[in-house]
């Protein structure tokens, strides 16, 4: 794995460099700016394949940094581990939304260092084989089938819509907050009930749009109110928020029931969804909670077996019969943008 290592502090970079190469990593470049970090990633024959940046850093810092590395296309799904002294939970917010996968605080732990870059070379390996697959089929058809096929459980990315995260970086987030004893997080849950009639009978492509369409009336209903949201598969959403500001409650299930059902979702047949909507019950961590423990987030999840009628959101009975019937928005959008 081709790792590229960013701090100004020499001392730091060669500690990581060797902390990693005890790991079996060995194959490590070290830039002591943001800008130099740019200028390797742009005129290296051989892609990087892991980041390792620091945040606190003069002219460009690490957060910026990951962003500016995340708009390249080559880099939107890389490993990018944040490893700074910076543990407020301010700075681990920014650097999730600017893209970071993981993030580990100064004075690091070699072996969990080594783990983290360890965890970090399985994805590549998996980012790899998906990116072979898509040149194993002979037909342009084929290959994008291939591309799109998952399971139902599949915690799928849900791209260009704000306040997501990978699920992988979503688990990293909550178990940072845990360790570090910010107990500001709640957490709760959101299912699509009959997502396995729905996967069923959806291509593997627009069965992607339709998570993504509802990821996004999620996010534009909790707007303001969430810190950040992830989809775990099986149609299960999960939402990360600050206790004090929970974005949950009557008004905001109302609006996000009008806001699906405003997608006007059908199938391929023109037959309209049945698309039901679970929320479970909000879990707020208290001062007892497990450090390093995803405990919250199992049971946030769990609460949605054990939901009252009224958080179910069943929009099915809002779609209006006299008004056409029409494919939702992203594919539109998205169909548009491969015409351009």
């Amino acid at each position: 794995m081709k790792i590229l290592a960013v701090d100004d502090d020499e001392i730091i970079l060669e500690l990581l460099k060797e902390t990693v190469a005890c790991s079996g990593f060995e194959d490590v470049t070290l830039a002591s700016s943001g800008q130099e970090a740019l200028q390797y990633i742009k005129t290296s024959p051989v892609p990087f394949d892991c980041f390792l940046l620091d945040i606190q850093m003069p002219h460009m810092d690490g957060v910026e940094l990951c962003s500016r590395i995340r708009a390249i296309h080559a880099y939107k799904k890389s490993p990018i581990l944040m490893i700074t002294a910076m543990s407020d939970k301010q700075y681990v917010d920014r650097a999730f939304a600017a893209g970071a996968s993981d993030y580990v605080t100064k004075p690091f732990d070699v072996l969990e260092l080594g783990t983290r870059v360890t965890i970090a070379s399985r994805l590549v390996d998996e980012l790899k084989q998906a990116e072979q697959a898509k040149f194993e089929n002979v037909t342009l058809k084929e290959r994008l089938e291939h591309r799109t096929r998952h399971e139902v459980s599949d915690p799928l990315p849900i791209e260009d819509v704000d306040g997501f995260l990978d699920y992988t970086a979503f688990e990293n987030y909550l178990l940072l907050q845990s360790r570090q004893g910010h107990f500001t997080s709640g957490l709760i849950a959101l299912e699509i009930e009959n997502i396995g009639e729905i996967y069923s009978r959806t291509p593997a492509e627009d069965f992607y749009y339709l998570l993504t369409d509802i990821g996004e009336a999620i996010s534009d209903t909790f707007r303001g109110k969430f810190d950040f949201l992830s989809y775990r598969g099986d149609g299960i959403y999960v939402c990360a928020f600050n206790r004090g500001r929970s974005p949950f409650s009557d008004e905001t299930a109302s609006d996000l029931r009008l806001a699906i059902a405003e997608l006007y979702l059908i199938y391929g047949s023109g037959e309209p969804m049945n698309v039901t909507i679970n929320i479970g019950e909000q879990v707020a961590p208290g001062i007892f909670s497990s450090p390093g423990s995803l405990k919250n987030l199992f049971k946030a999840i769990d609460n949605l077996h054990h939901i009252q009628t009224t958080q179910k959101i069943d929009v099915a009975t809002l779609l209006k019969p006299r008004r056409k019937q029409m494919p939702w928005r992203s594919k539109i959008l998205k169909n548009v943008g491969r015409a351009s």
